[in-house]
């Protein structure tokens, strides 16, 4: 039963790209650099796309955790430079008065 699914699901691949041929006269170059010839080798493309996705996405996650930690001491700064300002704002309006 499944290699009759499997078959069947070939078949449709198959169809389906000969009609996208047909109505849109383009060659699938598109597909042919992905190597897309069957069902099997979308899956196959699925999976690798996914994988090359996760990769990047821990890579992100990695950088970004490194840069938080590098501008932790800045947001400090931040907030003393903030609270400077504010102090020598306050007092300039009271010895203004």
């Amino acid at each position: 039963m499944v290699s009759s699914d499997a078959s069947h699901l070939e078949a449709l691949w198959q169809e389906a790209l000969s009609d996208y041929k047909t109505t849109t006269h383009k060659d699938l170059k598109d597909l042919q650099k992905l190597h897309i010839d069957s069902s099997a080798s979308v899956l196959d493309t699925l999976q690798s796309r996914h994988s090359a996705f996760k990769d990047f996405d821990k890579r992100r996650k990695d950088f970004t955790n490194a840069l938080d930690s590098v501008l932790i001491p800045v947001k400090g700064l931040l907030s003393v430079a903030s609270a400077a300002a504010l102090l020598v704002r306050i007092s300039f309006i009271l010895s203004s008065q």
